[in-house]
């Protein structure tokens, strides 16, 4: 039963690995390109960040509002 127990640890833990690994190499394919085209397929900013520089950056939303 433990072996088994450990077994399921070990496979949730490499899923997990594996979707970051996934989700940081989609986004890096937006590096360069325009906030605009960002805002178009991700849909607006929950909020904006203004850093200390006078950049403002995005922060993604949860889900495009339509």
């Amino acid at each position: 039963m433990r072996c088994i127990a450990i077994s399921l640890v070990a496979i949730t833990w490499l899923a997990g690995c594996i979707t970051t690994a996934n989700y940081e190499t989609m986004l890096k394919t937006w590096v360069g390109r325009s906030e605009d085209e960002l805002v178009q397929v991700w849909g607006p900013p929950s909020s904006v960040y203004q850093s200390t520089s006078a950049n403002t950056l995005p922060t993604p939303g949860v889900g495009r509002v339509e």
